[in-house]
C-alpha cells in the first residue's frame, strides 16, 4: 500500500492525463477534468480504503470481494489506457478538409465510436464475471447470471451499432447537401437549393425518429432479458400514445402531411 501511495503521487501527471482524455467540452469532459484535478487525494483515499478492505476481508472471510474490487480498479485502468490509445490514433489519422474528406472523417469517427463501444462491452462483461465469481453462487445460478448480463450488454451493443450505421448513412447524405434555401430575388438558381432544403429538413427528423425507436426497443429488450415484465410498460405507452394522438391531431397531421409533401417534391 505504501508503494501504491508513492505511485499515486509520482505518476500524478500520467494518471491525470489518462483520466482527462482529449475531450475539451461537455459535461463528461468537465467531470473528468474535476476528477483529474482531485486525483491525488482520491487515489490516496482509495489506497487507504484498500488497506482497510483487505484487513477486514481477511478477518471476516470477504477476500473474494476484495479481489473483485482490485480487479475492477485494474480493469478501469486498462480501459482508460486503451481509450487514450484509440483517441491518440484517431487524432493522428484525422483527414484533411473538404467534402470527400468530410465523408471520410464521418466514417472514421463512426469506426472510432464503435471501437470504444466494443472496449466498453468487453470491460463490462469482464467486471460482471469478477463480481459473479465474488458472490460465490451455485454453478447454475452463476451461469444464468452471466448469460443474462451478456445478453443485456450484447443487446445494447447491437442497438448502438445499428444507431451508428443509421446516423452514418444520414450524416453522409447531409454532408453532400449544398447550402440552404435562398431568399427570393437573390439569383436565378433558386430552384437548385430546393432539394437541399428538403433534405436538411427531412433527414434530421428521420435521424431523431430512428434514434428514439432504437433506444426504446433496446431498453424494452434489456428489461425483458433481466426478467422485468414489459407488457404493462407497452400497454401504458400505447394508452399514452393514443391520448396524445387524440389531443394533438392537428400537429400530427401537419407533420405527416409536411413530410409527404417534401418527399413527393410537391
Amino acid at each position: 500500500c505504501a508503494l501504491d501511495a508513492w505511485m499515486v503521487v509520482r505518476a500524478r501527471g500520467a494518471i491525470e492525463a489518462l483520466i482527462r482524455g482529449h475531450r475539451s467540452e461537455g459535461i463528461i469532459a468537465a467531470l473528468r477534468g474535476a476528477l483529474a484535478r482531485a486525483w491525488v487525494p482520491i487515489g490516496l483515499t482509495i489506497v487507504g480504503g484498500l488497506l482497510l478492505f483487505f484487513i477486514f476481508g481477511l478477518s471476516l472471510g470477504l477476500l473474494s470481494y476484495y479481489h473483485a474490487f482490485v480487479s475492477t480498479l485494474g480493469t478501469l485502468l486498462v480501459l482508460m489506457v486503451l481509450e487514450r490509445l484509440t483517441e491518440h490514433g484517431w487524432r493522428e489519422r484525422e483527414a484533411p478538409r473538404g467534402r470527400a474528406a468530410g465523408v471520410h472523417r464521418l466514417v472514421a469517427l463512426s469506426f472510432h465510436r464503435i471501437l470504444r463501444a466494443t472496449l466498453l462491452l468487453v470491460a463490462i462483461v469482464t467486471l460482471a464475471s469478477f463480481w459473479i465469481d465474488a458472490l460465490d453462487l451455485a454453478a447454475a445460478s452463476a451461469t444464468q447470471a452471466m448469460h443474462t448480463v451478456t445478453a443485456a450488454v450484447g443487446t445494447l451493443f447491437v442497438a448502438y451499432l445499428i444507431w451508428e450505421l443509421v446516423r452514418l448513412a444520414i450524416d453522409r447524405n447531409l454532408q453532400d447537401v449544398p447550402g440552404g434555401p435562398k431568399l427570393p430575388g437573390t439569383g436565378d438558381d433558386e430552384e437548385e437549393s430546393t432539394p437541399a432544403s428538403r433534405l436538411q429538413t427531412i433527414l434530421p427528423m428521420m435521424r431523431a425518429f430512428f434514434g428514439v425507436a432504437i433506444g426504446i426497443l433496446a431498453v424494452l429488450i434489456v428489461l425483458s432479458r433481466l426478467g422485468v415484465d414489459t407488457a404493462p410498460l407497452i400497454a401504458g405507452a400505447g394508452v399514452v400514445g393514443v391520448a396524445v394522438s387524440f389531443g394533438s391531431q392537428s400537429l400530427v397531421r401537419d407533420i405527416i402531411s409536411g413530410l409527404f409533401y417534401m418527399w413527393d417534391d410537391a
